[in-house]
């Protein structure tokens, strides 16, 4: 099964200059866990509910850009592999969300809760085969 079947909602994005309370606004307006940075054209970082959370604990203030706390080294994959590619890349690279891409665009992000519930299904129907 290709990702492109798991892809449920248009990913939610920000600008990487939005301060980290507007993303957090955004994310839960939008009840996500992670936020695509787009500068123009491309991903340019991920926020991730752990990153406010770490940024809150810290005392970082809330009126920075989002930038300043976000994943720059994007990981992406191609919406024709499936979940337990998925899976292996996400672990290889120790990452809890993961970009999903259909050529150049981007078309979700898949999360490890994603990942798992794919994985529940294809397991329940193996087993009514």
């Amino acid at each position: 099964m290709s990702l492109k079947q798991f892809i449920s909602k248009t990913p939610i994005t920000c600008e990487p200059s939005n301060s980290i309370k507007e993303a957090a606004s955004i994310m839960r307006k939008n009840n996500v866990s992670s936020l695509v940075l787009f500068n123009g054209k491309y991903p340019v970082g991920i926020v991730t509910e752990r990153d406010i959370t770490r940024a809150v604990a810290d005392g970082i203030d809330l009126n920075k850009p989002v930038e300043s706390i976000a994943s720059k080294n994007v990981i992406s994959i191609d919406s024709s592999k499936n979940v337990l590619d998925a899976a292996v890349l996400m672990k290889t690279h120790g990452i809890r969300h993961l970009l999903v891409l259909d050529g150049e665009k981007l078309i979700g992000v898949l999360s490890q809760r994603d990942i798992s519930d794919a994985l529940s299904v294809m397991m329940m129907e193996e087993l009514t085969y």
